[in-house]
């Protein structure tokens, strides 16, 4: 982390997900099982982040 950067847990639900702040954005890590139930999959939302391109979600341009 960025020294000055705090965060904190805004919310936790054992064995399913977790929200924290990190600085000015938000981040849930959620897990669920795979199809075939024999691992886990760990998915990532940030929220708040400061443009599209800092998402990857940015469209590109025609």
């Amino acid at each position: 982390m960025t020294a000055g950067v705090t965060g904190e847990v805004r919310g936790y639900h054992p064995a399913d997900r977790i929200r924290v702040t990190c600085g000015t954005t938000t981040v849930q890590v959620t897990l669920a099982p795979t199809a075939d139930g024999a691992r886990t999959m760990l998915r990532f939302h940030q929220e708040r982040l400061a443009s599209a391109k800092s998402s990857g979600r940015a469209g590109s341009a025609s």
